[in-house]
């Protein structure tokens, strides 16, 4: 790890910070830009900002979409793919939900997207509503969605187990199918 920055198969996630947007959050993005330019990774996953996922919690929306294009532009300057990820704010430790799930509806239909499956799958009532989640993601959002990080959980913590319950083989070849992807660990 470099700064924060986690890599796998040459996959780079960016700094992450879980506050409220202030001037370090676009640093952090061009530093985690300028990182995966410089050791050729193929792409760059960056959280959507807070407020545009938890609206009702954090309310500077200006800032959030301020962010999306200042990463938007250095994608084009430096010509790296940029992946935006669902990432709904956590407890720490407990690593449940807190705010509840990510706002689809609050993210800009012009962003390519990583679809973190295992975040869909927080506060579902069981399987079914699990793998319902995920299609409907996919019918809303799917020719967006470019890159995934699969896993699952037990639907209550953020645990990152091998897709095999929820994410059976068919749903998997589905998802998979015109995206990139890791196995999240």
């Amino acid at each position: 790890m470099l700064f924060g920055l986690k890599a796998q198969d040459k996959h780079l996630h960016a700094i992450t910070d879980y506050h409220p947007i202030s001037c370090v959050h676009f640093l952090f993005l061009v530093i985690s830009m300028s990182v995966g330019k410089i050791l050729r990774m193929h792409s760059v996953t960056a959280h959507l900002p807070l407020e545009i996922q938890h609206p009702a919690q954090f309310r500077n929306k200006k800032k959030a979409y301020q962010l999306i294009a200042w990463g938007e532009t250095i994608k084009k300057i430096m010509r790296i793919p940029l992946y935006w990820e669902n990432a709904p704010l956590l407890r720490y430790g407990s690593w449940n939900l807190k705010y509840g799930q990510t706002r689809w509806d609050m993210i800009p239909t012009t962003l390519d997207l990583c679809l973190d499956t295992g975040h869909i799958l927080l506060g579902s009532k069981n399987k079914k509503q699990a793998q319902e989640r995920i299609l409907n993601i996919l019918q809303k959002k799917g020719k967006q969605i470019k890159h995934l990080h699969l896993h699952e959980n037990d639907l209550l913590h953020d645990l990152h187990w091998k897709p095999n319950v929820i994410i059976d083989a068919k749903l998997k070849r589905r998802l998979t199918k015109d995206c990139t992807y890791i196995i999240e660990t």
